[in-house]
């Protein structure tokens, strides 16, 4: 059931297309690095770990499609699947041969998977460029002497990491980001199982709901509260990463949940 479900995404056109554009980007990045750096010399070149696009600050425009457009791009790839089934008047026909909640769950199991290897897979693809293109220690090198005149920012999502192990500290953030996207995604299919009113609202719910999220963590006077899970060591809790993971998933599975005992009419 759950390979049949992902068949049923991979042949999707919006798939497709998020797929070409995800590579695309991570792709236009690392050249747009390149030629910023291309005939400097080797002493002014950044490491590699801070020349990817999770880290780069060359080309931000790239960067959003990992950013601050994760949470539509992420959407786009199958958050919609049960509602375009609903629409075309599939769904009773389905489920005279599963059972609903077997086959939300299929669904859902397809999206999470679907999703999360899209995002891994292209910025494993922009690690690896970087790696291979740009030096292990290039300026802003971490090296022993580095270390010795240096600490790490307490207040920074796992600094000790970011100092001592940047690569390992990279990776754990293409982890988080990829995490993040599956999340989005599959807020929005739970939505979809509650409202069908509307596509657009459908996929354009989790930047809502995340913009909202960001907003009421922002105005809370308190540092520990602080911490995006769409940044990169950023100031605040690592613990925030983790809350935000609770609370979305939470909402998605109220509203699973919800629709799972929703009669479809």
């Amino acid at each position: 059931m759950i390979v049949g479900e992902i068949k049923k995404i991979v042949k999707r056109t919006s798939f497709k297309i998020v797929v070409i554009i995800l590579f695309l980007d991570v792709i236009i990045d690392f050249l747009l690095t390149c030629k910023s750096y291309y005939g400097s010399e080797l002493t002014w070149v950044r490491s590699a770990h801070l020349c990817t696009i999770l880290n780069n600050d060359v080309s931000n425009f790239t960067a959003m499609m990992f950013s601050t457009l994760l949470s539509i791009v992420a959407c786009m790839i199958a958050s919609d699947i049960y509602y375009e089934e609903e629409d075309m008047g599939l769904t009773n026909m389905i489920y005279t041969r599963r059972k609903k909640g077997e086959d939300i769950k299929g669904k859902l199991i397809a999206i999470s998977l679907t999703v999360f290897m899209v995002v891994f897979l292209a910025l494993m693809l922009n690690y690896v460029l970087a790696c291979i293109t740009f030096p292990k220690q290039g300026n802003y090198c971490e090296n022993a002497t580095y270390l010795t005149l240096s600490d790490w920012e307490t207040n920074r999502i796992f600094a000790y990491l970011r100092m001592y192990h940047p690569y390992l500290n990279l990776f754990v953030f293409v982890l988080i980001r990829c995490l993040a996207a599956t999340a989005f995604a599959v807020l929005s299919f739970a939505f979809s199982l509650c409202y069908k009113k509307n596509r657009y609202v459908v996929l354009l719910f989790s930047m809502i709901y995340y913009v909202v999220y960001s907003n009421i963590i922002a105005v809370i006077p308190l540092k520990v509260v602080h911490g995006s899970v769409l940044g990169v060591n950023g100031y605040g809790s690592p613990w925030m990463i983790m809350f935000f993971f609770v609370v979305t998933y939470g909402i998605s599975a109220c509203m699973i949940w919800r629709g799972v005992r929703k009669e479809n009419y």
